[in-house]
């Protein structure tokens, strides 16, 4: 019995071989070449980089695809009224040039002769051209129908075809345009009535008169 206990006690105190050690600790190894157990060094876990895309979104996409289509939307909705403004604009002026022109076509079958009714243009300017051709007649025609359109711009008298010179002369306040007028209705007269002197100088100076007293009004 004694023997037993003895046997037993040395097995409990006998050193732990390898084997054993390698058993009982998971974690360690046996170096040779130092003769020793070492611990293993736990793995290391490679941490994952956060999960990252190429590019924007889908959703990303679709809003800023909605911003452009929003941007290109605003940009046709203007570009619509604009051109509907111009177009308006232009109606309007048409029949504004339209109605003018008319009136103006009134106007000169009352202040030129029939023969002369079919030229178009400003009638100072007709004047003129009337005057380098030597026709002295027509030239007084265009400016006396020049003058009359001036005094009617001025609101110096009321252009009627139903008036005559000589009421137009009577509309007038004394003043310069009262005075010219006064001498420009006989030098005018004179040669679309008769005798038709052709007087080339009584036209330059009816003319230059008129220059002058236009560069008076425009004070």
């Amino acid at each position: 019995m004694t023997l037993l206990f003895f046997v037993m006690a040395w097995q409990l105190n006998e050193p732990e071989t390898v084997q054993d050690v390698l058993e009982t600790q998971a974690e360690t190894w046996w170096d040779y070449e130092a003769g020793e157990i070492k611990p293993i060094d736990p793995p290391k876990t490679k941490s994952r980089p956060p999960f990252r895309t190429n590019g924007p979104s889908l959703g990303t996409w679709a809003f800023e695809l909605g911003k452009i289509a929003a941007v290109i939307i605003v940009l046709a909705l203007l570009t619509v009224i604009v051109l509907t403004l111009v177009r308006a604009r232009r109606l309007v002026e048409v029949d504004s040039s339209s109605e003018q022109e008319r009136e103006f076509a009134k106007l000169r079958k009352h202040l030129l002769p029939k023969d002369l009714q079919h030229e178009t243009g400003d009638f100072l300017a007709l004047a003129r051209q009337a005057r380098k051709e030597g026709r002295i007649r027509d030239a007084f025609a265009y400016l006396f129908g020049h003058v009359l359109l001036t005094l009617d711009a001025r609101q110096l008298i009321d252009l009627d075809p139903g008036k005559t010179n000589y009421a137009y002369l009577r509309e007038l306040k004394e003043g310069a345009a009262k005075g010219y007028f006064q001498e420009l209705v006989p030098a005018f007269e004179v040669h679309f009535f008769g005798p038709n002197p052709n007087d080339e100088a009584l036209w330059d100076e009816r003319y230059k008169a008129f220059r002058q007293l236009e560069r008076g009004l425009g004070e």
